[in-house]
């Protein structure tokens, strides 16, 4: 995926709308891609000056110490209040990208040897819940989310078997993760 910085109020909306429960899963707030270089602020991706900030009143305040920009909603209407820079290193929140239409991903860790999917296109689809990824392996198997049980599963399609269940993230379940893996899918183990 790539990160880029919204071009207006419009877009804004759009990714805020993409999180589904904000107020709940990112405290109304997401990172935005921009950050303070040189004295100005800049695209994270390109480096290149940004247009588009929309600061809340009194911001940016921070100077040199807060040199990173997040969106931010009014936790009771959700309507945009405007940019704040704050602290990189020790603030945490919600971020967003864009992903291409389709896009590569690889599975790795997972029964090695077993002849398993390791490949994955991924899309994203929208549901009830926001924008969330879903994953279509090059042989059988798919990773999807489960609104009921709001966990990630690994399937295989033409079994409608589960393989595995990750119950850490509403959003996106990648990177190194601790997934369960269900008895008897690695062979013995």
């Amino acid at each position: 995926g790539r990160q880029e910085p919204p071009e207006g109020e419009e877009e804004v909306m759009k990714i805020r709308e993409s999180f589904g429960c904000i107020k709940e899963m990112c405290n109304s707030k997401f990172w935005v891609p921009v950050r303070q270089q040189r004295n100005r602020w800049a695209s994270l991706s390109s480096s290149s000056p940004v247009s588009y900030l929309p600061w809340t009143p009194g911001q940016p305040n921070g100077g040199h110490h807060q040199a990173c920009v997040e969106a931010k909603f009014n936790k009771i209407t959700s309507s945009f209040q405007g940019y704040n820079d704050l602290n990189c290193a020790k603030s945490v929140r919600c971020f967003f990208c864009y992903i291409n239409h389709s896009q590569r991903f690889s599975l790795r860790g997972m029964c090695p040897g077993e002849g398993g999917d390791t490949q994955y296109i991924g899309s994203v689809t929208s549901g009830t819940g926001g924008s969330r990824p879903y994953w279509k392996g090059y042989r059988n198997t798919e990773i999807s989310f489960s609104p009921t049980t709001k966990s990630w599963h690994l399937r295989d399609i033409s079994t409608e078997q589960l393989l595995a269940t990750y119950n850490g993230s509403f959003i996106w379940p990648v990177g190194r993760k601790a997934w369960y893996v269900e008895a008897g899918v690695c062979g013995n183990q």
